[in-house]
């Protein structure tokens, strides 16, 4: 049975104890009858629990460009599939209201019937008469896009790497102390501490090139240093091998960066930060469109009326 707490006057809130949530609140509707919220969904939860990638950008890309029309069409999708799993559930849970009402509806009769017998056997032949008006339920969903949380991961994610991409872009001329055109020795070392602590955001995002980001991926970020500096401190010690070697950018393996190497390396991170950027710019654009479609498809579920089923039994009216 739903449990009625009663708030004020005739209005009462209708928990639902497997939804409800310490952010469920009530809010009269202007009529007499109940108010329920259901906060979230309990697919929802799930939903939200299945989500575990998001398009890489190249999945949603032409020509290195933004495809607006696959966008379109891709958010179109998502939010008419999250819409129907949304009404789905509420199909499900309304079933459920509507029986219980069924049930309190009867027991409202029973008690209009004990009133008249009452009236009735007082001799009172008023017309006046207070019987309870059937309760009504507006069920009020919380609709998201459970995704959404891993686009915003996926824009800070590109936002922090183009930064950092960026910051050890301009750090890399200082190394070269003695002016020579090559990184050797303490400048090579220096090189190689930061490229070993940030070689993963020269992979790309999708690092495994699946076509997909994983949380795993978006967790990658969460250890990456802020820049350059930090960087420099956190490999530092594990480069102090004299033999130690830049993977793919010391193609000779002698243990210096000539001049090729060092644009080599200097164009790897140049272009990172350049495609950070990019993406970072189209993940935003992700975000605010399913933001935006997010609220317009929640409107849906602002109100959603469930009245009770009728049932067989009627209210006795008192004999002449």
């Amino acid at each position: 049975m739903l449990a009625l707490n009663r708030l004020a006057g005739s209005m009462y809130l209708v928990e639902v104890p497997q939804l409800m949530t310490p952010r469920t609140t009530w809010s009269g509707l202007g009529m007499l009858g109940i108010a329920i919220l259901l906060c979230p969904l309990a697919s929802a939860r799930g939903e939200e629990e299945k989500v575990r990638t998001v398009p890489a950008s190249d999945t949603l890309t032409k020509d290195s460009d933004l495809d607006h029309r696959k966008l379109e069409e891709f958010i179109n999708v998502a939010i008419a599939a999250h819409e129907k799993t949304a009404m789905a559930e509420f199909q499900v849970q309304r079933k459920k209201v509507e029986a219980d009402l069924a049930k309190l509806e009867e027991e409202r009769q029973d008690r209009e019937r004990r009133r008249l017998r009452y009236k009735e056997m007082k001799g009172d032949t008023s017309t006046t008469t207070e019987e309870e008006k059937p309760p009504v339920v507006y069920m009020r969903v919380d609709f998201k896009v459970p995704e959404l949380s891993m686009y915003r991961d996926a824009l800070e994610s590109c936002k922090k790497r183009g930064a950092l991409a960026q910051s050890i872009l301009e750090m890399l001329p200082s190394l070269d102390k003695d002016k020579d055109g090559q990184l050797a020795g303490d400048e090579y070392r220096a090189a190689a501490a930061i490229v070993r602590c940030t070689d993963r955001i020269l992979r790309g995002l999708d690092s495994n090139k699946d076509g997909v980001i994983s949380q795993l991926e978006l967790d990658a970020s969460k250890s990456l240093p802020k820049d350059s500096a930090e960087a420099k401190r956190m490999s530092s010690s594990m480069v102090d091998a004299k033999d130690y070697r830049i993977p793919r950018f010391d193609a000779d393996k002698d243990g210096v960066l000539d001049t090729s190497e060092r644009k080599a390396l200097s164009v790897a991170y140049s272009s990172a930060a350049i495609q950070y950027l990019s993406e970072a710019a189209m993940y935003e654009r992700i975000v605010k469109e399913f933001e935006a479609r997010e609220r317009t498809a929640a409107l849906k579920f602002q109100s959603l009326e469930v009245r009770p089923v009728p049932v067989a039994t009627t209210a006795e009216k008192p004999k002449p």
